[in-house]
């Protein structure tokens, strides 16, 4: 998405103040979102993409944990108060998912909009791999078995699986306000030894706000 892409899709009021980009990876899109918001941060859990953040003037914590403290104030970055979270294609390779939303909701100052991006429909194969082979956390051995709580999606069509994620979405306490379906460019299958065939994925772009009290729906 361009820069006016996004900025209709977030909306003029939820523009202006800071904003986060959880998984940046190299930070094109992350430009394209920073003329949008008065400041513009970012996580990476790979140090050699963070230092290429930096260098493109974007202040990056290294953190696994999104809402680490320490590593966010370490870099110099606000730990709370977000306008704005981006994960763009970041929650399907999470390990569990339903802790991820609770780390990214918590950083958002009342009112912040969460801007989560999947890859639909889900290959399951590609991110349980990825989950399943993420570094592990401080004080656990590398190797050892590790839970995977995957996204509740099983569809095989976009619309379905767009709705499903909707469901995931606001079981986890948030509300989906926007959703758009945008082209994804993915060269980040090289796990699987496919890296020079770039797979042309269709995104659900999901624009989200923590649930206020009587708007969460049980079940």
């Amino acid at each position: 998405l361009s820069t006016p892409m996004w900025r209709a899709l977030l909306g003029e009021g939820a523009c202006g103040g800071r904003a986060l980009d959880v998984g940046a990876g190299c930070g094109s899109i992350t430009e394209r979102i920073a003329p949008l918001f008065e400041a513009i941060h970012a996580t990476e859990v790979s140090e050699w993409l963070a230092w290429r953040l930096r260098a493109r003037g974007i202040p990056t914590a290294v953190a696994h944990d999104p809402a680490d403290a320490h590593a966010l104030a370490s870099a110099g970055l606000p730990t709370c108060g977000y306008d704005a979270v981006f994960a763009l294609n970041v929650l399907d390779r999470v390990p569990d998912v339903d802790a991820f939303l609770a780390a990214l909701s918590s950083l958002l100052a009342p009112g912040g909009r969460l801007v989560v991006a999947l890859p639909l429909p889900l290959r399951h194969a590609v991110s349980h791999h990825a989950a399943i082979n993420a570094p592990a956390p401080a004080g656990e051995a590398a190797g050892a078995p590790r839970d995977v709580v995957p996204l509740p999606i099983r569809a095989s069509s976009w619309e379905e699986a767009a709705g499903e994620a909707c469901i995931a979405l606001e079981r986890s306490g948030l509300r989906v306000l926007r959703l758009v379906r945008a082209p994804y460019l993915s060269q980040g299958l090289s796990l699987l030894g496919t890296a020079n065939r770039p797979f042309v994925l269709d995104d659900a772009v999901f624009v989200c706000k923590r649930a206020e009290r009587g708007e969460r729906e049980d079940g």
